[in-house]
């Protein structure tokens, strides 16, 4: 099954490599395989008409579906991954939701392992206000819990994904995202150490929230 594509795949090119010339970030929404491949090719072409490779991080959020070929291009073009943890199914009744309409591809959505091991520059998100409480610990949950163990990442990297990560997509790595000397103090004060244990039992709690511009 398909969704309705409102957008001819011309007309979208011309908008991508407008943007692109004129340094715009793209913030593209693509949830199934056929959506990220043409967002994905859109870019792709956008790019190697400007000759702008790196100029601009250029986003496609969602990823629900993608097909491991435009993860590979995604890499080598340096396309921003948003990603929205908190979607993935893990047990229970979304989860044979998912199956039933998807079959054995549920195993494959969320590729967090997958664009993380080809350098693809991977970012975390509230998907806010869909999600009542973005609370990133428990996203991060949804990940390391879930069915399929390939594509689970490591803590440290799912913390990257929501700090680090984060501000280089905004553009504002040289100011937020690390806890170091001239960066903005915008930081959290936790009850326990994150590790993956921690995590999974949610025992992490926010006991102070620092900030100082």
């Amino acid at each position: 099954k398909r969704g309705t594509c409102y957008w001819n795949f011309e007309k979208l090119q011309k908008v991508c490599n407008w943007a692109d010339c004129e340094g715009i970030q793209l913030h593209m929404h693509a949830i199934g395989d056929g959506a990220v491949h043409t967002a994905v090719e859109a870019i792709k072409r956008a790019i190697d008409i400007n000759g702008s490779l790196g100029k601009t991080y250029h986003v496609i959020t969602h990823l629900q579906l993608a097909d491991d070929e435009d993860l590979d291009i995604m890499a080598k073009y340096k396309i921003v991954a948003a990603v929205q943890p908190y979607w993935i199914c893990c047990v229970g009744e979304s989860y044979s939701v998912d199956r039933k309409n998807l079959g054995n591809r549920v195993e494959s959505e969320y590729k967090l392992a997958s664009l993380l091991n080809r350098g693809v520059l991977v970012t975390g998100s509230s998907d806010s206000p869909v999600v009542e409480q973005p609370i990133a610990f428990w996203a991060m949950r949804q990940a390391l819990l879930r069915e399929n163990r390939k594509e689970i990442p490591g803590v440290d990297q799912l913390i990257k994904m929501f700090t680090e990560n984060a501000a280089k997509q905004l553009g504002l790595e040289q100011q937020f995202g690390r806890i170091e000397e001239g960066y903005r103090a915008d930081f959290i004060a936790l009850n326990k150490e994150v590790t993956e244990e921690t995590i999974c039992k949610k025992e992490i709690e926010i006991v102070k929230r620092i900030t100082f511009f």
